[in-house]
């Protein structure tokens, strides 16, 4: 396979986030709140130099959008130190190279407060402007390296196997991120604010991915979107966190592990530097995730739970290093979430009432009489809604 090295600006901040810690919660979805506070080892964001490999892929990425990189690296020198403009600009310096620089910078984890460069009308400076008083700024980064680290300690310090490391990260984002077009989000928005655009979402799944052991980069398609082309035990895959969310909140697996005939069917073709990209990936490996919906993953048990239509919306459970799959109990669901060891399901059998399964000891429990037609978990909560009657409820699980 032919790898491409393709828009990897979200790759700049890899070289930066060596030290990660927070302990994983084995159950699935996977919530913002399990993530551990890691204040005592942040950095001073002021403080810090830019180091060799971070500038060898600033000139990379520099390159390959045509950008002088002198330039943007005083850019990002400036912005750093809080400055209001920086002067002595390369020759090359126009106003398309401050917009480009602008639309790079907004990626680097340190500099995400920076709302708007300006070139000076005699060209020879360009301004400054921040989203932020300096110490809100630091504090808010602070906020932001807490966040990274605890979403990615837990695998660095776990035995989890490549496949496990990908459904991880994937449902972290895909069941917690809420997807939005706006091409104004920034790391910040979506590690804190849980909300991001295609490329916030593939650019996170590639830097957790990289920073545990595992080859990615991003992809884009002639449509816009972005998702993340992944080496799983030798064979590449696609993976896109952001469409789960956008189309079912992360409730299925569509978008995991993809080949590039799946991938297709929702773009028409995606771009690199020379035309077409091919992954050579049409190994169906993870094929069998396809038609379920409502997946939760136990990687104690090392088992996802779901609602398999193609067994008559069946609950069942995979236990998928045995390749093997069992009916959890006699009920049927048109949907479930399952969380911390209990089975949220919509009871077929008993008109779609929202039901509760404790795995532990077999007690089934009704918990309301709406007729759910759909359900999902988002910041410690169950949502639900009654399509029919355009009903919603809510309760709170963790």
């Amino acid at each position: 396979m032919k790898k491409i090295s393709i828009i990897l600006v979200f790759s700049i901040i890899v070289t930066f986030l060596t030290s990660c810690s927070l302990v994983a919660q084995p159950e699935a979805p996977v919530s913002t709140e399990q993530i551990t506070d890691t204040t005592e080892s942040v950095e001073p964001v002021f403080e810090k130099s830019f180091v060799p490999a971070k500038e060898a892929l600033m000139s990379e990425i520099c390159g390959m959008y045509g950008l002088d990189t002198i330039l943007f690296k005083k850019i990002q020198e400036g912005a750093f130190l809080y400055a209001a403009s920086i002067a002595d600009l390369p020759e090359t310096t126009s106003p398309e190279q401050v917009v480009l620089a602008k639309r790079l910078l907004c990626y680097d984890p340190e500099l995400f407060f920076v709302k708007d460069l300006e070139l000076s009308e005699d060209g020879l400076s360009v301004n400054i402007y921040y989203n932020a008083e300096q110490i809100q700024a630091e504090k808010a980064r602070q906020e932001l390296v807490n966040k990274i680290n605890g979403a990615v300690s837990a695998l660095t310090k776990s035995e989890f196997t490549q496949f496990e490391k990908a459904l991880w990260i994937y449902s972290f984002l895909s069941k917690n991120i809420s997807a939005e077009a706006s091409d104004k989000l920034s790391l910040y928005d979506l590690f804190v604010k849980n909300k991001a655009n295609s490329f916030g979402f593939a650019s996170a799944m590639q830097l957790l991915l990289n920073e545990v052991g595992i080859d990615s980069f991003v992809t884009n398609s002639a449509e816009g979107d972005c998702w993340v082309t992944a080496n799983i035990n030798g064979e590449y895959y696609h993976f896109n966190p952001f469409l789960e969310s956008r189309k079912n909140h992360g409730q299925n697996l569509e978008f995991f592990g993809a080949t590039d005939n799946e991938m297709k069917k929702d773009y028409t073709f995606w771009l690199v530097q020379d035309g077409l990209f091919e992954t050579a990936c049409e190994k169906d490996t993870f094929y069998y995730m396809r038609n379920i919906t409502g997946y939760g993953v136990d990687f104690a048990q090392q088992a996802i739970f779901y609602v398999d239509k193609s067994e008559n919306n069946k609950i069942m459970k995979c236990s998928y290093f045995l390749d093997t799959k069992e009916p959890v109990f006699d009920k049927r669901a048109q949907d479930m979430v399952y969380y911390g060891g209990v089975i949220y399901f919509a009871d077929i059998e008993n008109r779609n009432k929202l039901c509760v399964l404790e795995l532990s000891t077999g007690k089934v429990e009704e918990l309301d009489s709406i007729f759910v037609t759909r359900m999902y978990a988002r910041d410690g909560k169950l949502i639900y809604f009654d399509d029919v009657s355009n009903t919603e409820g809510s309760l709170i699980i963790g």
